[in-house]
């Protein structure tokens, strides 16, 4: 359980049908103000399209903060996550 006052976030991704490392969440200016951990059960990733099993992440970030963007990682590779309509 994050410390209270966070915000959560939660969505999945693949990187050439692999997960990524870890989840960074930045603000409008691509400073890193949070992050989070992949690999989570599909029903962890609270979105409209399922995740794959495995796939789904959770971060947090400070509560009240502008957030510009979610980063994926994967072996040193930056790729930014776009949000779901």
């Amino acid at each position: 359980m994050p410390p209270a006052g966070d915000t959560v976030l939660s969505g999945w991704a693949t990187i050439g049908g692999t997960r990524a490392d870890c989840v960074l969440v930045v603000d409008q200016n691509n400073v890193v103000i949070g992050g989070g951990l992949i690999g989570l059960p599909g029903s962890a990733a609270r979105t409209k399209t399922p995740a794959p099993e495995g796939m789904a992440w959770q971060a947090v970030a400070p509560a009240g903060t502008s957030i510009g963007g979610v980063i994926a990682v994967k072996a040193g590779a930056l790729y930014r996550l776009q949000p779901q309509e």
